[in-house]
């Protein structure tokens, strides 16, 4: 590991909703001193509140969230490149929520945590291997769970052996 500091900024969620939708220029929905902020980061991590999607499926909630697809782009682009996906509304869409925002992040260059094809993809440790080096998971409570059936797609803050795993590979 080099001696470099390294800078990492967190966000908390993001979600560009229905609120969002004609809105499309960076400067009319972050303010640049935010912006600013986290393109000085050498690495920021975003809590993705819920799936980011081309498509809009109705389940009936009031209280679903989701990011239009043509917004993956513009996160991206504010150097939010670390998509924790482990959140109570990731699975708001279930499977295809899910597949579309794991899509979406790869299409735009950036990697996710928390969640994932399956539970092992969900516990894969983001590792930074510079400066100190620093490991990153991201763990949600049980209710997420119960939007996709109880499949673990997320990483579930009560499963301590995959939490355990990842803070050993984080160490080695």
């Amino acid at each position: 590991m080099s001696e470099k500091s390294v800078s990492i900024a967190f966000t908390g969620d993001l979600s560009f909703t229905k609120y969002f939708s004609d809105l499309s220029v960076r400067e009319k929905i972050i303010d640049n001193t935010v912006y600013n902020f986290l393109a000085q980061s050498d690495y920021c991590v975003g809590n993705i509140e819920g799936p980011v999607m081309s498509a809009k499926y109705a389940n009936g909630k009031e209280f679903s969230h989701f990011t239009d697809a043509s917004k993956a782009a513009l996160i991206a682009g504010m150097n939010i490149k670390i998509w924790n996906l482990a959140n109570n509304h990731m699975l708001d869409f279930g499977d295809d929520g899910l597949n579309e925002t794991l899509k979406y992040a790869e299409k735009n260059g950036c990697c996710f945590v928390g969640a994932g094809k399956n539970a092992d993809d969900a516990s894969t440790p983001i590792i930074i291997n510079e400066g100190a080096g620093v490991g990153i998971i991201s763990v949600t409570y049980t209710s997420a769970f119960s939007k996709n059936g109880g499949k673990c797609r997320c990483l579930n803050w009560n499963d301590t052996e995959s939490i355990k795993k990842s803070i050993a590979e984080i160490r080695s």
